[in-house]
């Protein structure tokens, strides 16, 4: 009797746990609970395509100043962040060897004037002697035809004649390579002079001196040796960009002229948003430094003053201060494309099922006929 009832309770369970899985399969139960989706009305919208990137604030405009002439830093007149003019005397360098060569090239171009003269009074002297020779030698020839002396008398004031001759010839090729010398130490002398006056170094723009690189004392490299060393840089802080890098996916969509939203890191907290234009692409991507890094694009974008303006504030000796630094962090949102009067609905109101969108209509509303 105890084995009957084993047996039935085996098969129930066995029915049962078939009727579940056969009814969990077929969907009587269990279905999972449908999206709850947002009930909305088909309207015109505006459609915004924006394309995002980071980079750095810097200046349109910046001017790297190196020296022309190696030596040390005897005066230094600015700092970093002050407002310079054009023709400001920034900076000199130590004058002393440069002076000497002015002095060393002074005193050649003197020595060979000097030669220049000398040789000259020789051709005087030497053109004077030439004529006496001459007149010696026409004489002789006259009395050598007439038979009046010998053919030994006649050789020798020929032979004079032409020595005489070719001293005359040797002392003009001695003036002219003097006077190549003068030429040659002349360019000596402007040179040194050159360098002299490049010891003393202008602004040659007006800015602000937005980085700095030395200190006075130190000593620098010309630019005559290699790159040189790059003293300070002068920037015009009233006309700054974003530069930013742009995907090779999204660059096509970018073009000159897009508006652009800027975000500034460092104004974040103040919720402050800025508007720009973009104004260069880059034709050429950007150098990678792995063959697996991302293909990117350079794209520069203007900050409009505009939008800006408010942040503007008036410093000692009505300095403007402009609110940006050169390499403050930024995003941006380029305006690729703007369509409006587009039919739309809310994402809110549209569902995925089996792999594909849809938005559920309400024909309640719809007219009767």
């Amino acid at each position: 009797m105890n084995n009957k009832v084993l047996i039935s309770l085996f098969v129930a369970v066995v029915v049962l746990v078939g009727g579940f899985a056969l009814g969990k399969k077929q969907g009587w139960w269990g279905k999972p609970k449908g999206a709850e989706v947002t009930a909305a009305t088909a309207g015109p919208a505006s459609i915004v395509e924006k394309v995002s990137a980071s980079g750095k604030v810097q200046p349109e405009t910046e001017v790297k100043i190196s020296p022309d002439v190696s030596g040390e830093i005897t005066e230094l007149y600015v700092q970093e962040g002050d407002s310079v003019k054009k023709g400001q005397l920034l900076l000199r360098i130590r004058p002393d060897n440069y002076q000497a060569a002015v002095s060393q090239q002074t005193a050649m171009v003197g020595t060979q004037r000097a030669n220049v003269g000398q040789a000259q009074a020789q051709l005087e002297q030497q053109t004077a002697n030439a004529r006496q020779t001459e007149l010696t030698y026409r004489r002789q020839a006259s009395l050598f035809k007439q038979k009046v002396i010998s053919q030994a008398d006649y050789e020798a004031a020929q032979a004079a004649y032409n020595a005489s001759q070719e001293q005359l010839r040797a002392i003009r090729a001695q003036i002219t390579a003097a006077q190549s010398n003068v030429r040659s130490a002349q360019a000596g002398l402007t040179e040194a002079q050159k360098n002299l006056n490049k010891t003393t170094i202008y602004a040659p723009v007006s800015g602000t001196i937005s980085k700095l690189n030395v200190k006075k004392g130190e000593r620098v490299v010309g630019t005559s040796q290699m790159a040189g060393t790059e003293i300070m840089r002068i920037a015009n802080l009233n006309n700054m960009e974003v530069r930013v890098s742009v995907n090779e996916n999204d660059i096509i969509r970018v073009q000159l002229g897009d508006s652009a939203d800027i975000e500034v890191d460092s104004y974040s907290t103040q919720s402050e948003k800025f508007k720009g234009i973009v104004t260069a692409i880059a034709n050429t991507a950007k150098d990678a430094l792995t063959a697996e890094s991302v293909t990117e694009f350079e794209v520069r974008v203007r900050l409009l003053p505009d939008s800006y303006r408010h942040l503007i504030k008036t410093g000692p000796g009505g300095h403007s201060t402009v609110p940006f630094r050169p390499g403050m962090t930024a995003s941006v949102d380029i305006i690729a494309d703007r369509q409006s009067g587009v039919l739309s609905v809310p994402l809110a109101a549209v569902t995925t099922r089996s792999d594909s969108a849809a938005a559920k209509t309400d024909d309640s509303n719809r007219g009767r006929s």
